[in-house]
């Protein structure tokens, strides 16, 4: 119970209250009943009473209630004047402060305002939430202000729905929320997870409280290869071989794979004999080394998350057919040393890569005159290899000499040698038609000053030796080693008609006594570059870069130079293909950098539009510089 008062303005011994007491609350309607009643007090210190006319009234909570008529109070006395009952609703959440306010006026005068806070209704029940992991136990503590309180609670994960508790008490509870539930986050590693607790009284609603986590997918939920399969792209060796072969072979990889609870998959990639390709179905540079290699794909997902799958590539060796001799002296028939001899003992050796005893194979040596043009077949070898010295009964005269060709082949391509024996050793010799002459060596050609020795020939001048060559019409060029005043060798000349050719003895060289500033001393290529060195130290490399992806508008690499580049003065780019997209190359911007002297990182960056996953790029880059 509580009483509000104030003294009335019109008699000092009189006093307005207001009288106020909870009769019951109802929790599930969540109101509170007040009975009230308006009273008027005179003070025992008066000896008279007072009546008159009067117009009085109360207001609980915003509902009006009045009255009118003769009122009398006694000294030291109560007079009620009103009295009633009002329903007040609380607040959602159970609170509720009353606004009360009373008067009256007429014989009697006064006023009175006031408000009071009702007791707070217990209302929806609270919830504590441990654990925040798909696919793992998550446990549910629930706290309710009333034991008659009943539970129901619901989840909701992206635009999954689903009852977790029904029509259960205050406690603690478990449930695991099922992995099914990243199908709602394909292209994330966490979303949030929202909770709605209900609270019922007699099957009413009480109230609801609603709860948000971010709940992550566990680091196991990654997408899958089901399979890596890697077949021969060269044509024809499959079929030849059986098997792969060093240098030879290129793979055709095909991986197959899947995303992992809603994820799908954005970009694959194989490693194999240190490279990188991209693609599921992409194919391989032929493997440098043999033997059992690893080929490792990886695929990732949209989630950002990778998978990969190793298998093992077995690789045939092969190099290429290598003769590492061929030699030839004359002999008798019996085979015996004879530099006049009419025949031949011919050592050779050789190798051919047997690629599972499964490789072609055949060595041939052959010979002709020296002066002539028509090879002849002296004889074969059908081995993989050989190191023997053979002695042909077939007759390779002393008068002339001759060439000696050794070929041998496989599958893939020859390699061949010749060397040459010269005629019989005879100090000088005439063409029996006389117009033909050979020194060391027999004659064998008209028309024909044949030197079998080392030529040497003194100085024609002062300015230092020479040699001269003099054609049949007449015509001439010449050698001369050019010596300066002081006798100290200057230059190497080669002379022909108008035209000449020199060295100097610092390196440099001229034509037609116009020197050439720079010359190329070095060109070659190494894996994706091709490069040319020059003698003053200028240097250039080009090729194509492979990039990946790596943000949403950027896909980069780190890519080795083919050497070291101690000043770099340009570098230039350009894209040089895409797929799975038909943006013109304009929308594509390219870039290089330079990380350090022997590596730069090639972009691609398109912060307009982006860069998918499924794009493979690939860059054209020109560096210009100084090796030295």
């Amino acid at each position: 119970m509580a009483d509000y008062t104030a003294q009335c303005s019109s008699n000092q011994y009189i006093t307005l209250l207001l009288r106020t007491q909870v009769v019951s609350q109802d929790v599930g309607g969540n109101t509170t009943t007040l009975s009230w009643s308006l009273h008027v007090l005179k003070s025992g210190a008066s000896t008279s009473a007072t009546w008159g006319n009067c117009s009085y009234g109360a207001t609980i909570n915003g509902n009006a209630y009045s009255d009118s008529g003769q009122v009398r109070v006694e000294a030291g006395g109560d007079t009620v004047l009103l009295t009633g009952t009002t329903t007040v609703p609380h607040n959602a959440d159970g609170t509720k402060t009353v606004s009360l306010s009373a008067s009256i006026s007429g014989k009697i005068v006064g006023s009175l305002s006031a408000s009071e806070t009702l007791a707070t209704i217990p209302r929806a029940s609270t919830m504590a939430v441990y654990g925040a992991t798909i696919g793992s136990q998550v446990q549910f503590v629930i706290s309710a202000a009333n034991a008659g309180f009943t539970h129901s609670l619901e989840y909701q994960f992206g635009s999954a729905t689903g009852l977790i508790l029904d029509v259960v008490p205050a406690g603690t509870y478990t449930w695991t929320p099922p992995l099914s539930l990243g199908s709602q986050i394909p292209n994330a590693t966490s979303g949030t997870m929202t909770y709605k607790l209900h609270t019922f009284l007699s099957g009413a609603v009480i109230g609801v409280q609603t709860y948000t986590f971010p709940y992550a997918l566990p680091s196991s939920v990654v997408p899958s290869i089901s399979s890596v399969a890697a077949t021969e792209a060269t044509s024809g060796l499959a079929a030849q071989f059986g098997g792969f072969v060093q240098n030879k072979s290129t793979l055709k990889v095909a991986i197959n794979a899947s995303g992992s609870y809603g994820s799908t998959i954005r970009s694959y990639s194989v490693s194999f004999n240190g490279r990188t390709y991209s693609g599921n179905n992409c194919t391989t540079a032929a493997p440098t080394s043999s033997g059992n290699l690893p080929l490792t794909a990886t695929v990732t997902d949209s989630r950002g998350r990778t998978a990969s799958r190793a298998i093992t590539v077995s690789v045939l060796p092969y190099d290429p057919p290598a003769i590492t001799q061929l030699t030839i002296s004359r002999c008798d028939s019996d085979g015996n040393y004879d530099p006049n001899g009419d025949y031949a003992a011919i050592s050779y050796a050789y190798s051919i890569s047997t690629v599972n005893n499964k490789n072609t194979k055949t060595a041939v040596i052959q010979y002709k005159r020296s002066t002539g043009s028509s090879w002849s077949n002296l004889l074969t070898n059908s081995a993989y290899s050989a190191n023997t010295t053979v002695y042909p009964s077939i007759e390779l005269l002393s008068d002339y000499q001759w060439d000696i060709r050794l070929t041998v082949s496989d599958y893939f391509g020859s390699s061949e040698m010749t060397v040459t024996m010269p005629s019989a050793e005879v100090l000088m010799d005439l063409l029996a038609s006389g117009d033909g002459m050979g020194i060391g060596k027999t004659a064998e050609q008209s028309n024909l000053f044949d030197i079998g020795w080392p030529l040497r020939i003194g100085s024609r001048s002062e300015d230092g030796p020479y040699i001269e060559l003099q054609g049949t019409d007449g015509s001439a060029a010449w050698v001369e080693v050019y010596k300066g005043h002081d006798g100290g060798v200057q230059r190497l000349d080669l002379k022909c008609g108008n035209g000449q050719i020199g060295i100097n003895y610092d390196g440099s060289v001229f034509v037609n006594w116009d020197p050439i500033a720079d010359i190329v001393i070095d060109q070659n290529t190494s894996g994706i570059w091709t490069y040319r060195k020059w003698k003053s130290g200028i240097a250039e490399c080009w090729g194509t870069c492979s990039v990946t992806y790596k943000a949403d508008f950027v896909a980069y690499e780190q890519t080795a130079l083919p050497f070291s580049f101690p000043q770099i003065v340009a570098m230039t780019t350009g894209l040089a293909d895409w797929n799975n997209d038909s943006t013109v190359t304009w929308d594509w911007n390219t870039r290089v950098y330079m990380l350090n002297n022997s590596s730069i990182v090639p972009m691609v960056y398109s912060p307009g539009r982006g860069i998918s996953q499924d794009n493979i790029l690939h860059v054209c880059v020109y560096v210009y510089g100084r090796w030295k």
